[in-house]
């Protein structure tokens, strides 16, 4: 049992639950039962710390003090948390069909909702803006994804660039805009399709829009916008594979 927060262990373990510095780091935690049975499905697991139960079967469990758990993650007595190593989610293997591409959407509960509809509506492959910022392995995205991000493999690029490439790829890019939009309804599917959202509140911008080859709107009554992660639901859905 680890049972003291000056031990060397613990601030080492403490480290993973701190968002500064990120991207250097190897590791991330995963708070709660049900994401850390994702992330073991997942095999990105390598220990599970817990006070006073563990339900989850794994090899390397550590019982720790309330007094440590607090330290490490804030949690309360019958926490669960899990230290889970960085590894980079294949893109999956053979012919892909749906592609999301997320243009600065930087709210962590948005992003976590939409990784759980692409995830749950056949999209195969994330990117999102370069240099943007966003920790893809941050805990509230994971738990709000349902641990869905765990799975969908999400690459960071330069947008326009890449939305070139994969036109030459013969993939259809359909944006998110109300500027010259067609009704999502008229939209025929493709093969190879390819959807762009954007940020909260600027949409997508004007510089990613140039490069798709239509824009969509979402037809409804006594409004003309949704948030993010509803019209990507929306949008997703018409379109599953």
């Amino acid at each position: 049992m680890l049972r003291s927060v000056n031990s060397s262990r613990v601030r080492k373990l403490h480290r993973a639950f701190i968002y500064k510095d990120w991207e250097k780091k190897d590791v991330f935690s995963v708070v709660g039962e049900s994401n850390i049975r994702q992330a073991v499905n997942a095999g990105i697991v390598t220990e599970i710390l817990y006070v006073s139960d563990c339900p989850i079967a794994f090899g390397k469990k550590t019982q720790v003090t309330t007094e440590v758990m607090e330290y490490i993650s804030r949690g309360k007595e019958d926490a669960l948390v899990a230290i889970c190593k960085k590894t980079e989610i294949p893109i999956p293997d053979g012919e892909l069909h749906r592609i999301l591409v997320l243009d600065k959407v930087v709210y962590r509960a948005n992003i976590g909702r939409i990784m759980n509809l692409a995830f749950s509506f056949g999209v195969d492959l994330v990117y999102y803006s370069e240099g943007d910022g966003t920790n893809y392995h941050a805990r509230s995205i994971v738990k709000t994804s349902q641990g869905a991000s765990l799975f969908l493999p999400a690459i960071q690029a330069n947008l326009p660039e890449k939305l070139r490439e994969l036109r030459t790829q013969g993939w259809y890019i359909v944006g998110t805009s109300l500027q010259d939009a067609v009704p999502l309804s008229e939209i025929p599917a493709h093969d190879k399709m390819a959807f762009v959202v954007g940020n909260e509140h600027f949409g997508v911008s004007e510089e990613v829009l140039q490069e798709t080859d239509v824009n969509c709107r979402i037809e409804m009554e006594n409004n003309d916008s949704l948030n993010v992660a509803i019209a990507t639901g929306i949008l997703l859905h018409r379109f599953r594979v």
